[in-house]
Parts: structure tokens; sequence; C-alpha cells
């Protein structure tokens, strides 16, 4: 929190000149990557990712004379898709209010669906801020931090559900609530599907990137009943599931979500290895979900050794598992950060 809030204090200095419409040479961080806003000579503005040249990470501002510090986002060549989830000829406004100075990008019903803050900073330090935002509990963050997609693509739609809940909860907003609260909304219309491309389509442009990127494998949630589940898959729009278990004898759900839709998820028999780790055990998984399909099973958690060994396989090779777990303190479900979104184990 407190480099968030060192952040803060040295962006303040940086605007203190009282800056009324983006200027050549200002930089801007969406969450995920850091733009250089450039004038050119008719007057349009043209944003472009450092050390990156890839057309995704480039867009063009027309400003509109009817209306300060407003501007219509327009292809800056005849070749160019329209950027992130937005649409050529959607507003953009340059809001400068309560110490914040950020873009926002409105849909066609006037909704914040994307946010470039304006910063002094390089991106290494940017990514690092972002991070440190990601470690501090959310529910601190509601009034206090402006969001951003790339922030909000790790929480799933019931928790999105229950933040955009709070935050209509407060007695007044200030334009870090109402902008957060927008972002919120968009996100659980938008399919689970683009939630993740946005998460794997990481692009890290500090200097001791490496240029790979290992990719998530899963995202894991757990639920009382099926019905829960099946709700649960129908609202984020997933594909229909494979299933297993038997939901007479057992409770709890789990719902397993391929991250990549190559990527295939497996039940297997658990086994041990020399080491005592829990390894697959047989010749053929109890269950295989077709390429890219979610597995929901019933399963009661044992105290001691598993019953099962949950596997994702990505198309390029790479293998992670996972054995369901709760926590001894809270009950929590425990998922295993190399399965979500690490380096395989296997």
């Amino acid at each position: 929190m407190k480099k968030i809030f060192t952040l803060i204090a040295a962006l303040c200095a940086f605007v203190s000149l009282g800056a009324q419409a983006v200027t050549d040479g200002t930089k801007w961080f969406d969450g995920k990557v850091l733009y250089t806003a450039n004038v050119l000579e008719n007057g349009e503005l043209y944003f472009s990712a450092e050390e990156n040249t890839d057309a995704h990470y480039a867009f063009s501002l027309r400003r509109l004379d009817y209306a300060p510090g407003e501007y219509m986002l327009i292809p800056y060549d005849y070749l160019t898709d329209a950027p992130f989830r937005a649409q050529f000829g959607w507003r953009v406004q340059y809001i400068r209010k309560q110490g914040m100075y950020f873009l926002a990008v409105r849909n066609r019903q006037d909704r914040i669906v994307w946010t470039l803050v304006l910063t002094p900073d390089t991106l290494e330090n940017c990514l690092a801020q972002q991070a440190d935002a990601e470690e501090m509990p959310v529910d601190d963050m509601l009034d206090g931090y402006l969001m951003n997609t790339k922030y909000l693509a790790r929480f799933d739609k019931n928790e999105l559900q229950r933040l955009h809940d709070k935050l209509q909860s407060f007695a007044s907003h200030t334009i870090i609530s109402q902008t957060n609260m927008d972002l919120i909304a968009n996100e659980l219309e938008v399919s689970e599907t683009e939630r993740f491309a946005l998460i794997n389509d990481d692009v890290d442009q500090s200097d001791s990137a490496s240029g790979e990127y290992a990719g998530h494998f899963a995202l894991v949630a757990h639920f009382p009943d099926l019905g829960e589940a099946m709700d649960y898959i129908r609202m984020m729009d997933y594909p229909s599931p494979a299933v297993f278990g038997n939901w007479a004898e057992y409770e709890s759900t789990f719902v397993v979500l391929p991250a990549e839709k190559d990527s295939v998820l497996e039940i297997w028999k658990p086994g041990l290895d020399e080491d005592y780790t829990v390894v697959c055990s047989g010749d053929e998984p109890l269950i295989r979900a077709a390429s890219g399909k979610p597995l929901c099973f019933s399963y009661m958690v044992p105290e001691g050794m598993p019953n099962l060994i949950v596997v994702c396989r990505k198309a390029d090779g790479a293998v992670a598992t996972w054995v369901p777990t709760f926590s001894g303190m809270d009950g929590s479900l425990m998922t295993d950060e190399e399965f979500l979104n690490g380096e395989p184990v296997g």
C-alpha cells in the first residue's frame, strides 16, 4: 500500500501544472500495458505501447471540439482493429477529478469499460505497483484504488457481483467508486473466455522480461451442491462440463475450467511416489473432459490420503496437477498456485 500512495503523491506532483488535455509524451498505464501519447500534426493522438509494435497495443484518439476533455476512439490506419474490448466511435473522457487523472473509455451504454491512468513512472514500477495492489484485501480498495480490467480479471463472477453490491450500498460515491462500479458491471457481462484471454495474453515489457509466459492452467471454484455449481457454469458462459461423482452421497461440488481452449482436464486415481508425493496411478484417467471443457465433480475431501487427483494437460505438452484440500484453519478451499497459474509440475 505504501508504494501505491507513493505513486499517487508522484502523480499529483506530475499533474500539478493543470493540464486540460492529453499532451505529447505523456504515459498511460491500463494495468497491463504502458502507452505513450504522441500528438500528430493533424491534432489527433496516437498511443503506442513501449517496446511493443504489435497493432493490438496501439490506438488513436480524435478530440471532440464540442466537448472539452473528450475524444473519440478511432483507427490509426486502415488495417487496425479496435483495441481491447472497445469499438471505434466510442467516447473517451479525460477525467481529472478528486486528484485522479485518467482516460475512461465508455461504451454505447455510457459505461466505463477501460481505464488508463496518467503516470510519470516506468513500466517496471507500474507493474510492481499493480502487483502490490493485488496483494491488498480487495474490500479495502473499493473506494480508494482505481481498478482496471487486468486487476478484476482474477476474480470470479460471484465475487465480482459481491463487490458490485457492496459498492452500490455506499451512501455516497467518489469518482473512484463510480468508475469501479462501471468496470465491475462490465466484467459481469464479459464471457469468461474473453476474461481468460486477457490474463493469458500477458505482455511483460520490462527490461528483465524473457518474452516467455507460462500461461494459466485452470480456474477452480467450490460449491455446496450441484445446482449452485451448474448455475455458476451457466452464469460464467462456460460450455457444458464433464461430470464425475456420486451426487446423492456427496454435497461438495468442484468446478475446474481449463484456462486455454485446447487444454484437457482429467481425474485420476492417486498414488504415492518414493518421496510420498501424491501422483497419478493407473493407465487411464477415471474421466477425461473434452478439449477446452470444464470438469465438474462431487467429492468429499478426506482427512488422510486423497481419493483423486486432478490433471490439466496443455496443448504444448505441459502438465499440472491438483489435489483438492481444505484449510485446517478456516475450512476454505486450498488451490495449488502451480496448478492455477504457474509453471508445470511434471
